[in-house]
């Protein structure tokens, strides 16, 4: 079980850093023949994986004679380097990710193919899957992911047993904050379910369970991402039965 993370001011070497991911950057970004924009997208989920570096966009300009290609041109930063605007103005002093990395690079479309014009590959920061952690973006569940874990949540298992599986089988150590916040979005999309249920005067699941473990089961059997309130209303996907036809059918649910 891996300790919460700490920030990364905290965890920064007092030793200068310069960690030079050039030559696989090269490789990965300069040797191929970028012709559509899933390549580049594609190029860049590699380097990232390569790397372990996060570069996000910080300008853009969209392609607008030729739509399909989307970008004229797009500005990356690496992720350390991308300082937000304060929110507040609370005396509140919170940990930062950020480092001051100039790391950066600039891909536009010239000569019917997608060019790197400029690029700085050298990071005033580790480049490694520990560091890269203290990144929100790294600890991010996949949609797969998060299906397998719902379940777990819905019926309050301890959140040190969930957040030790998410180590152990998909190599992610999040920390206790984002087991909260996934913890919210479950239940926020139950409470959603359950104020449907009661709208409903037939049709319901099952008269003889509540409607509490009826939404448990209804998001077990459909998952976070489509039962959710901000997905509510397209329950209707090639997979799913739509919510009011699922309701009225049978209840056969397993429960979680």
């Amino acid at each position: 079980m891996v300790d919460p993370l700490p920030a990364t001011s905290e965890i920064s070497p007092e030793i200068p850093v310069e960690v030079d991911i050039g030559d696989d950057f090269e490789k990965i970004m300069r040797s191929q023949h970028l012709k559509t924009w899933d390549q580049v997208r594609e190029a860049i989920d590699i380097l990232h994986k390569t790397t372990y570096t996060h570069y996000v966009v910080r300008e853009s300009k969209l392609n607008k004679e030729n739509p399909e290609l989307y970008y004229r041109y797009v500005v990356y930063i690496c992720t350390f380097g991308h300082k937000k605007k304060p929110e507040g103005t609370g005396q509140r002093v919170k940990g930062s990710k950020f480092t001051g990395c100039k790391s950066m690079f600039r891909i536009r479309y010239e000569r019917n193919r997608y060019i790197i014009c400029t690029s700085r590959t050298i990071h005033n920061h580790p480049c490694n899957r520990e560091y890269l952690t203290n990144d929100p973006w790294y600890r991010k569940l996949s949609d797969d992911q998060l299906q397998i874990v719902t379940p777990m949540i819905v019926v309050s298992s301890k959140p040190k047993g969930i957040i030790k599986y998410i180590d152990e089988n998909f190599q992610k150590t999040i920390t206790i904050n984002d087991y909260k916040t996934l913890r919210h979005k479950v239940f926020k999309g139950k409470v959603t379910l359950i104020m449907y249920l009661k709208s409903k005067t037939t049709g319901v699941v099952d008269q003889n369970i509540s409607l509490t473990q009826q939404a448990n089961e209804i998001i077990c059997a459909y998952g976070l991402l489509k039962a959710s309130s901000k997905n509510i209303r397209r329950l209707n996907c090639d997979s799913f039965l739509p919510l009011p036809q699922f309701l009225a059918q049978p209840h056969t649910t397993t429960k979680c």
